[in-house]
């Protein structure tokens, strides 16, 4: 039998992917932001979702501002997952705050919570029940099965904090959207100037 609810969800992150085909890395979007409204996620803008981005029950996905999502990606809200501002994922992406007891096989659901400042390498897991602080940098490949503290570079399977992160607070970190509207702006330059 068709489920009415989960065809729109399927037709709207298609338009997404469509949608973020054509646009630049790191550009925002209308149709975007009203795409994920439609769905039912709490939003903030801007945000730039790459294709093939996949959110299973969008109505417990929170995202703060300035949140890039890389290619292929998927996020399963068994339970809800909150995602800080200035978050910022390479491809591979897998979220999901559902599991199973390992004695009973029971499902079993647990919010995720992910702070402020926080960049994701290729191919990250982020287990149920994790919380990730703010400041924090998860390396390639990681699983991350057990929460990390603000302020780390965390990596492996389990994901472990491996050494503070020193940054200086007065700098600005980078950020996706640090430069909106960059690339049009050089291309209006190059235009002007071939005339």
């Amino acid at each position: 039998m068709l489920n009415i609810r989960r065809f729109y969800q399927s037709l709207l992150q298609g338009l997404i992917s469509i949608e973020s085909g054509f646009s630049n890395p790191g550009s925002s979007s209308p149709l975007r932001l009203l795409c994920l409204k439609a769905m039912g996620v709490t939003v903030s803008a801007p945000i730039w979702i790459a294709q093939d981005t996949w959110i299973l029950n969008p109505e417990k996905l929170t995202f703060g501002q300035r949140v890039c999502i890389g290619e292929g990606s998927k996020i399963v809200c068994h339970a809800p997952i909150i995602i800080g501002d200035d978050f910022t994922s390479s491809c591979g992406l897998y979220i999901n705050s559902g599991g199973h007891d390992v004695n009973t096989l029971q499902p079993t659901t647990s919010t995720i919570g992910i702070g402020n400042r926080v960049w994701c390498g290729m191919r990250v897991t982020i287990c149920s029940g994790v919380s990730i602080g703010d400041d924090v940098v998860i390396g390639t490949g990681s699983v991350v099965m057990t929460s990390i503290p603000s302020g780390y570079l965390a990596y492996g399977v389990p994901a472990k904090p491996i050494r503070k992160l020193q940054r200086d607070e007065n700098v600005q970190i980078w950020s996706t959207f640090a430069y909106p509207n960059l690339w049009q702006r050089i291309q209006r330059k190059l235009m002007s100037e071939s005339r």
